[in-house]
This record gives structure tokens, sequence and C-alpha cells, in this order.
């Protein structure tokens, strides 16, 4: 799927900026549109949906479901819209909404400006939001779908950040870290700042009891001015030892820096097992392209030259590239 959450739909002389997302066959042919906000009431513009940018944030679930984050309804207080990919007669492919009239957060939270989804609470699925701005701190939301038919999302649990404008749930991802079968969360602040420091992550352990207000997270944080956490991703099992690692992005640590963190049976090790700088690659590539803001964006996970190993695709926001590891 590749989503334009900027996507304006123009109406007489009214411009609405409800955002589009388009999902293309494994061959990259196009499928089907999708746009969540289309149909929704606009009388009152920015008080409802009149701009909801959904597909500022993505998840693509591996049963078919789609978490599209959508910043912008109700004064930007944002929400989440979940369907189905999936074509078969029993795939339920009805728009399912977080409350909005009942919002677990604010206005100008924005709600939905990252998305992950997982099994944080034993075999039940749930879909995690961050907003940046709730509360000052940011706070991450998870929702869970109800009964068949009903397409309010309910919410199951809310965790909340440490620092005023850190930003805490800018960035998320889940991946199971210690291999124990149960997804565990991780949160970006990158926003997150101290003398020494600049942007941290917070790693939320799941187990068999599930995830809860109980749950203390261990934080790990960036040099300062470094935005470390502004984008993270799983990287997959890099050194084949059964556990998944991740990957973490400082794109303001000079040129931009990723961090790779190794999984284990104890969870993240603390220290890096990698820092990939933009500024050690090779002068042939960096005379090609002056590579800036390294590690804004990753996508991790897949082989794609077959040998055995999963790469890494990290986008340079500032310099229009993308560099594949």
């Amino acid at each position: 799927m590749t989503c334009a959450h900027r996507y304006i739909q123009k109406r007489g002389e009214s411009q609405w900026g409800f955002g589009i997302c388009h999902s293309l066959t494994q061959n990259l042919l196009y499928r089907k549109q999708w746009d969540p906000c289309n149909g929704r009431p606009v009388n009152k513009g920015h008080e409802q949906y009149g701009y909801c940018q959904a597909g500022t944030s993505l998840d693509l679930m591996d049963d078919n479901n789609i978490v599209l984050g959508s910043p912008g309804p109700y004064t930007w207080r944002g929400t989440v819209f979940v369907n189905n990919l999936g074509e078969g007669i029993r795939d339920d492919r009805k728009w399912y909404i977080g409350p909005l009239d009942e919002s677990p957060v604010d206005k100008y939270s924005y709600l939905g400006m990252a998305v992950t989804s997982g099994k944080f609470f034993g075999n039940q699925k749930s879909f995690v939001a961050g907003a940046p701005r709730s509360q000052g701190t940011g706070q991450v939301v998870f929702f869970r779908k109800e009964k068949k038919g009903i397409t309010d999302l309910t919410v199951e649990l809310m965790y909340s950040g440490k620092q005023i404008a850190s930003s805490f749930g800018y960035s998320l991802t889940a991946l199971d870290i210690n291999h124990d079968g149960y997804d565990d969360l991780v949160v970006g602040a990158p926003f997150y700042f101290s003398d020494h420091e600049g942007g941290a992550i917070y790693v939320y352990l799941s187990s068999e009891t599930g995830i809860g207000t109980d749950t203390v997270p261990n934080y790990y944080t960036g040099k300062p001015e470094s935005r470390f956490g502004f984008a993270i991703a799983s990287a997959g099992d890099l050194n084949r030892d059964d556990f998944t690692d991740l990957a973490v992005g400082a794109p303001y640590e000079g040129t931009g820096v990723v961090y790779i963190y190794l999984g284990s049976k104890t969870g993240l090790n603390k220290e890096p097992s990698q820092i990939i700088q933009a500024s050690d690659f090779p002068k042939q590539v960096l005379s090609r392209t002056n590579l800036a803001t390294f590690g804004y964006s990753i996508s991790g996970t897949l082989d794609l030259d077959g040998n055995g190993y999963p790469d890494l695709l990290i986008g340079n926001y500032e310099s229009d590239t993308v560099t594949l590891l």
C-alpha cells in the first residue's frame, strides 16, 4: 500500500484534505483506493472530517487487516481506521474507527501520527496509535475490535510520555524481541531532551499475562539534537540467533545515523551492535548524493537478495534518496 495523506478533494468552492491510500498487487499493479474520510460529515470543516489526512501512517498486518492513522478529525484530535484488504466471503470489509465523541485524547493531540499492531494481550489482536501532542507529553492508545458489526473500536490501554514536548508516540513498532511468542512495543519520543541527551525510545516487553499499566519500560536515549527514535522499525533477525532486532534512526546526528540493537532472551541489548553513519559510506557513494537526514525513515525484515539475511531500507529525506543495505 501507498498513501497520500495530503490528498485534497475539491467540492465546489471547498477543498477537503481527506487523504487517500492505494493498494497494489505483489507486481505493483493498481488494485483499489482507500479513502475512509470520504462521505463523512464536513459541515463544520476541521471540527469534523474536513482535514482528515488519512494515511499519515499505515500498518499492513499479516491477516490482511490495514490500520490507517488519521490525525486530523475533530480539530486534530485524530483517530485510526481499520479495514481488511482481503476479498474472501468471510472477510469483514467495514471501516472500524476509534471513538471521537468520547475520544481518549483532547483536540490537537494528533492521534494516528504513527500506528502499529500486534498481539499484546494473549492471542487478541490490538491496534496501537501514537498521539505525540496529547497531554503535552504525548500518549499511546491501544484499541481492539468488539463484536462483529460494532464499528467503534474500544480503548484497551494508554501509556503516557515522561517529558513535556518529547512527542512520545511520534513513532511506533511492534516486534517479538525476546522470542517468547508475544509482541513487544517500542515507542519513539524523538524530541526528548536533556543537557546530554536527544531523543528516546521506550521498550515495553509483553508476556504470557499481557502488557499492562504496571509494565515498566526500558528506555534508550540518543545524542543531543539527534532526534533519536524519529524512525524505528523491526530489522528482522540480522544475526540469525532467533531473536528479532531493532533499527533506530537518529537523522540529525551529523548527517544521520542508524543504530542496530539486538534482541535477546532478556530483551533488547542495552548497547547497539552496529552504528551506521552516513558519513562512513564510500566516497564514490557520497560523490553521487550528499546523504542528509540518513535514518529519517526505516523499513526492515525483507530479504531482497535471497541470501538468508534481512535487508534494511533507509530514507534520507533532505537528499530525496533511499539507501538499501
